[in-house]
């Protein structure tokens, strides 16, 4: 039936996971369903971050600080514009990110 397939496909892009109350690591936890991320390497745009998170489909943004030139005030904008969009984001730090 088409419209069971649209109602459950719109009940999983509404799933949002967080940091903030745990959802995102029980899920990963709890290993019942993938947990999927996207990474973005292009840290001085947002404005693809959030349309990831329109789109859905992704559990997390991952944003890698140990290996790339991202200044701390980049990575600080990604997780803004995906906080915006109920997106949470992994943050792999590096040096220089240990006094944030």
């Amino acid at each position: 039936n088409m419209e069971h397939s649209e109602k459950r496909h719109n009940d999983q892009q509404q799933q949002q996971y967080s940091l903030q109350n745990g959802s995102l690591r029980q899920k990963i936890r709890s290993g019942s369903s993938p947990s999927v991320g996207v990474v973005s390497g292009f840290y001085k745009d947002t404005d693809h971050v959030e349309i990831l998170g329109l789109l859905g489909g992704y559990d997390f943004l991952w944003a890698d600080a140990e290996h790339s030139s991202a200044s701390p005030d980049h990575i600080a904008s990604q997780i803004v514009a995906a906080e915006r969009r109920g997106m949470p984001t992994l943050v792999r730090i590096g040096y220089g990110y240990q006094h944030i």
